[in-house]
């Protein structure tokens, strides 16, 4: 009995972490926000390499978040949001000519 509650326990928290997703994380152009429900409201903070803040935005529902306005380089996103946050390191390069 107790084993079941705290296996519903951990399927119940994973999986609603799951939902919240951030991708990809090798971008030259923009990042995918998906969120569990289109009604979902969420925080995005987005900061450089020196800790500088660049964005700190609500958003609501699915979204794209576009970093080739801020150059190549390495930002830290998070992601905040009712029951818990979500991070990730996004890696901005440029875009490739052809030549």
């Amino acid at each position: 009995m107790l084993f079941t509650k705290a296996l519903n326990y951990i399927k119940k928290t994973v999986s609603s972490q799951k939902e919240w997703k951030i991708y990809p994380t090798l971008v030259y152009e923009y990042v995918t926000v998906s969120t569990p429900k289109k009604s979902s409201n969420y925080l995005i903070e987005i900061m450089n390499e020196s800790g500088e803040v660049l964005l700190q935005k609500e958003y609501k529902g699915p979204t794209k978040i576009y970093f080739n306005k801020w150059g190549k380089g390495v930002y830290q996103m998070a992601l905040k949001y009712d029951d818990g946050e979500l991070k990730s390191k996004i890696l901005v390069y440029p875009r490739f000519e052809k030549v």
